[in-house]
């Protein structure tokens, strides 16, 4: 808490309203990035390892942090803390729904010409609600910039040694839209050596 002082219950949290929840002694006590500074919890992750599939305990470390949006506001924010070292990885996760339709699978939709009538083939519609991730690089000098979209504007990020960057993303086939694959590319930073001055 910001008056270190320290909860312990069952928790749950919501980076869209930014709040978390902890219940305990049969309440439910609802605090804000400006009451809490950091939190943690263990998950339990199933991993397949060489085809065999083992239970994983992982803890994952929130914190509350100053972020500064496009147009200059200024507010405490939860961030996951991902990678730790000269450029540190943040990340807040965020639901979102997707739709396929099965057209998309198929190409061109078959047109069926009927009595001059282009009647097209209704495909089942399918919607999922999956887990996305926005990223971050929290520099030394204490400021938090969200990533950008494409590819060569992540590795401009670290564009003083961009061209090793760039053959390790190749190398490993990194996809930089995913989590996973970002944090082994800033794992990968961290172990170089490289001075974070030189990350913008």
């Amino acid at each position: 808490m910001s008056d270190d002082t320290y909860v312990q219950g069952k928790l749950k949290y919501d980076l869209d309203h930014d709040a978390v929840q902890v219940q305990r002694n049969g309440r439910i006590e609802t605090y804000s990035p400006q009451q809490v500074t950091s939190f943690t919890f263990k998950l339990t992750q199933r991993r397949r390892t060489a085809g065999v599939i083992k239970d994983e305990v992982i803890n994952r470390h929130f914190f509350s942090l100053p972020f500064t949006n496009n147009v200059g506001y200024k507010q405490q924010r939860f961030f996951e803390i991902v990678v730790e070292g000269k450029a540190t990885l943040l990340a807040r996760e965020y639901i979102t729904t997707v739709t396929n339709n099965a057209n998309q699978r198929w190409g061109r939709s078959r047109n069926i010409r009927r009595i001059g009538v282009i009647d097209t083939p209704q495909a089942p519609v399918n919607t999922r609600r999956v887990l996305r991730h926005k990223m971050f690089l929290a520099s030394l000098d204490g400021k938090i910039r969200e990533l950008p979209q494409k590819r060569r504007d992540i590795l401009y990020l670290f564009k003083d040694h961009g061209a090793t960057m760039k053959a390790f993303v190749k190398q490993e086939r990194l996809k930089l839209d995913q989590l996973y694959d970002v944090a082994r590319l800033f794992t990968h930073y961290n172990s170089q050596g490289i001075q974070q001055s030189k990350a913008h």
